[in-house]
């Protein structure tokens, strides 16, 4: 989808405030506004997605915005020092996926009580002061991957490797509540595979230590680059365990094409990222705006994967990170 084709993404399925509803964004604004968008890196392809939507969307509508990563879910200090120079350069609103759920309590509410709205992206923070949220429960995300699992395994006791991502960001903490609700009570054994960065050397070094130590697990599932990094080592030790992803991006979308990957759920992250540059500019133009708004989550595997409108879910090919700052 190019930028001139942007406005073809709408109306879109969603749950607003937990009502189904079909989204249709603001088409016109008042004033140039300054929104600032903080990511926590862009290492993975899914964060890829995520600006093209807010990128895109910026175009429509004429909107001002700085995309910034902070270099990894080690770099809270530079997402704060980024924070703090948005602040400084007279951001009108704050688009942020959080690298910490526990962090920005103070600066959120400052923002807030300055008139400056403040999305939550993807991660989830834990404050009351957002002025909204564009993401999904990664607890459902997870158990949507599980669920698939389940299924094919059809009762049989399984082994499961876990690799979730990194261990203080806000999606891990859900998506291992969501996999330890559904698997409570299952014929399921679980074996952490460890907490890291997702980075391609982090989950491939995860990958590797797991396999060196454990025999090979009837599933593997995790964040989408230790399954990438896991469809790499069975193919080079003709391993035979099913590979499972707990979101979907072109890298894992060309696994399921493949058959090295079973399947992936979406939660359609280029979305994610449209309707929350659209929250921060309804907000800034007196809109009373919804709690959250949530895209519904699509399973992905080799049986529906070829049927599938993927630009919603997916950067366009050749599209990386898009970092700017203010004009």
């Amino acid at each position: 989808m190019s930028p001139s084709h942007a406005a073809n993404w709408y109306p879109v399925k969603v749950l607003k405030d937990g009502l189904a509803e079909s989204y249709t964004p603001i088409t016109k604004v008042k004033k140039h506004w300054r929104v600032c968008v903080l990511l926590p890196h862009g290492k993975d392809k899914y964060w890829w997605g995520v600006t093209q939507g807010i990128d895109q969307d910026a175009k429509r509508l004429n909107v001002n915005v700085a995309i910034l990563e902070a270099g990894g879910y080690d770099k809270l200090d530079n997402q704060r020092k980024q924070w703090l120079q948005c602040d400084q350069q007279n951001a009108d609103a704050f688009v942020i996926a959080s690298i910490s759920q526990q962090a920005f309590a103070s600066e959120i509410q400052k923002a807030v009580k300055e008139g400056k709205p403040v999305i939550d992206l993807v991660n989830g923070i834990n404050s009351t002061d957002v002025t909204s949220r564009s993401e999904l429960s990664f607890a459902d995300m997870a158990s949507a991957a599980g669920r698939y699992i389940l299924s094919d395994a059809k009762g049989k006791p399984i082994k499961i490797a876990w690799f979730p991502g990194p261990k203080d960001a806000g999606w891990v903490k859900d998506a291992e509540n969501g996999i330890n609700t559904l698997f409570a009570n299952a014929n399921v054994t679980v074996i952490h595979g460890g907490y890291g960065p997702t980075d391609r050397s982090s989950q491939a070094g995860l990958i590797r230590r797991y396999f060196s130590s454990h025999l090979p697990p009837d599933f593997i599932l995790g964040n989408a680059v230790a399954i990438d990094a896991a469809a790499s080592f069975m193919r080079l030790s003709q391993g035979r365990s099913k590979l499972v992803s707990i979101y979907a991006t072109s890298d894992i979308v060309n696994l399921i094409r493949s058959g090295d990957v079973m399947a992936a759920p979406s939660d359609s992250p280029v979305i994610q990222g449209r309707i929350a540059l659209d929250l921060a500019v309804r907000a800034l133009e007196g809109e009373v705006v919804p709690k959250q708004v949530s895209p519904e989550i699509i399973m992905l595997d080799h049986f529906n994967i070829k049927k599938l409108d993927l630009s919603s879910l997916l950067p366009i090919d050749g599209q990386r990170m898009i970092l700017r700052a203010f004009k």
